[in-house]
């Protein structure tokens, strides 16, 4: 006469315990993707912002510059401790000579290389 067993046998342990494990991992992974997300996009909104605040600073004073490319180490954003953030305003050519492209992009650079998270632009009259 057998009896009546209550409880879990070792092999069914085992199979919620990789299930478990499983599903761990995957959580995990999507926690560690949802963290780097997080700082692209701290990055992307800091420097739209930036962009965003030189262009309308450009606008408003009618300060356009002369040269084609100009580049502005600028300390934006943190609390206790500001971000250097590279700014770049160029003047682009378009088919009416009486008006310009400008362009405004922010990013910072990184090893000697500049890496640009946004950029806004707008059409100017370079006519006198």
């Amino acid at each position: 006469m057998m009896k009546n067993s209550r409880g879990f046998t070792l092999i069914e342990v085992m199979i919620a315990l990789a299930i478990f494990a499983v599903a761990m991992s995957a959580l995990m992974s999507a926690m560690n993707g949802n963290t780097r997300n997080l700082t692209n996009l701290q990055n992307r909104t800091l420097a739209h912002w930036l962009a965003s605040n030189h262009l309308v600073g450009i606008l408003t004073t009618r300060n356009i510059p002369s040269e084609k490319e100009k580049i502005e180490k600028v300390n934006f954003g943190g609390t206790d401790k500001p971000r250097e953030w590279i700014v770049r305003i160029q003047l682009v050519d378009t088919a009416d000579r009486n008006f310009k492209q400008l362009v405004v992009s922010a990013g910072e650079e990184i090893n000697k290389e500049r890496y640009y998270y946004a950029s806004v632009d707008t059409f100017v009259s370079v006519a006198r």
